[in-house]
């Protein structure tokens, strides 16, 4: 049971809490803006919510840059615009719309650098000497995730690219080497054996036989001329 009570009285606390920092907010807003222009104002905070809770903690910064505020009238005419950067009060993460008559106006927020994590628009009534409208919006920056989905992205994307030309080397260069083979068996088989022919084999040799030295073939042919009988029928003639 205490501890039921101890949870309502923390829940309290903590409202309570939240409705004084709202509030002083507002008073600071009044402060820095001033109101001695006459008319009301419409007022936007931004900071960045780094946790995504929806609203502003203590360590969440302010805004202050990257944001654009348009005014729009009763009508949804955009009447007046404000970048971050141009406002006096960018250090506290405010845009104000000072001087405006009375009337309902709304505000919207854009940027291209910060996903929102509150609402982006308001609708309110300004009146003379009512304290400022404000939005209080909450936005977290996307340039970090593009910049590591890319990246992992991009080295993936360059790995696979660079295990796909490894392979493509290897069976460009495997492919090569059994063309020049193949070339190679065909121009032997086409050109080198041709030429070649049978290879001039000697007849083998009868071991059982006898020797017979070399004969000079000159000499048995002297030989065999001085050893043919005369020719009787020439000598008739005489």
């Amino acid at each position: 049971m205490m501890r039921r009570y101890g949870l309502i009285w923390l829940a309290l606390v903590a409202m309570i809490a939240h409705l004084a920092l709202l509030a002083t907010a507002l008073l600071v807003t009044a402060q820095e803006t001033g109101d001695d222009d006459g008319g009301g104002q419409f007022c936007v905070r931004a900071y960045e919510d780094l946790d995504r809770t929806g609203s502003r903690a203590v360590g969440d910064p302010f805004i202050q840059s990257g944001v654009i505020v348009n005014l729009q009238d009763a009508q949804g005419i955009v009447i007046d615009s404000q970048r971050m950067e141009d406002s006096p009060s960018r250090g506290q993460g405010l845009v104000c719309f000072r001087g405006l008559a009375a009337g309902q106006y709304s505000v919207f927020v854009t940027t291209s650098l910060y996903s929102a994590t509150t609402e982006d628009n308001m609708t309110a009534t300004i009146g003379a000497g009512q304290l400022p409208a404000l939005l209080e919006y909450g936005g977290q920056r996307i340039e970090s995730e593009a910049v590591i989905a890319t990246t992992t992205t991009t080295t993936a994307g360059d790995t696979d690219d660079a295990v796909r030309r490894v392979l493509i080397a290897g069976a460009g260069a495997l492919a090569a080497m059994l063309g020049v083979g193949l070339l190679g068996v065909i121009a032997f088989w086409l050109v080198v054996r041709p030429r070649s022919g049978p290879a001039n084999i000697a007849p083998p040799v009868d071991p059982d036989a006898p020797f017979r030295p070399p004969q000079d073939r000159r000499r048995q042919t002297q030989t065999t001329e001085r050893e043919k009988p005369p020719d009787y029928d020439s000598f008739q003639d005489f």
